[in-house]
Protein backbone atom coordinates (compact mmCIF):
# COMPACT_ATOMS: atom_id res chain seq x y z
CA UNK A 1 0.00 0.00 0.00
CA UNK A 2 1.09 3.75 -0.73
CA UNK A 3 1.58 5.61 2.29
CA UNK A 4 3.15 8.72 0.58
CA UNK A 5 1.29 11.96 0.25
CA UNK A 6 1.46 14.28 -1.84
CA UNK A 7 0.85 18.60 -1.74
CA UNK A 8 -0.46 19.93 -5.17
CA UNK A 9 3.04 21.67 -5.46
CA UNK A 10 5.45 18.84 -5.09
CA UNK A 11 3.31 16.76 -7.81
CA UNK A 12 3.91 19.70 -9.88
CA UNK A 13 7.25 19.73 -9.09
CA UNK A 14 7.69 16.24 -9.96
CA UNK A 15 5.44 16.39 -13.58
CA UNK A 16 7.87 19.59 -14.66
CA UNK A 17 10.99 17.08 -13.74
CA UNK A 18 9.38 14.46 -15.62
CA UNK A 19 9.21 16.31 -18.67
CA UNK A 20 12.29 17.90 -18.47
CA UNK A 21 14.80 15.25 -19.57
CA UNK A 22 11.68 12.93 -21.51
CA UNK A 23 10.40 16.21 -23.56
CA UNK A 24 7.28 15.38 -23.23
CA UNK A 25 4.21 14.49 -20.96
CA UNK A 26 3.89 11.12 -18.91
CA UNK A 27 2.03 8.86 -21.77
CA UNK A 28 -0.05 7.55 -19.00
CA UNK A 29 -1.22 9.03 -15.32
CA UNK A 30 -1.28 5.57 -13.61
CA UNK A 31 2.47 4.57 -14.81
CA UNK A 32 3.65 8.30 -13.36
CA UNK A 33 2.15 7.71 -10.59
CA UNK A 34 3.84 4.26 -9.74
CA UNK A 35 7.11 5.69 -9.95
CA UNK A 36 6.12 8.87 -7.77
CA UNK A 37 5.12 5.85 -5.28
CA UNK A 38 1.28 6.94 -5.27
CA UNK A 39 -1.78 6.72 -6.21
CA UNK A 40 -3.74 8.50 -8.91
CA UNK A 41 -6.33 9.13 -6.81
CA UNK A 42 -3.57 11.59 -5.06
CA UNK A 43 -2.77 12.77 -8.43
CA UNK A 44 -6.74 13.67 -9.49
CA UNK A 45 -7.12 15.38 -5.59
Amino acid sequence: MKTEVFTKGSIIEAYSDYILPYGERPKSIYQFTEDLNTTEQEFYK
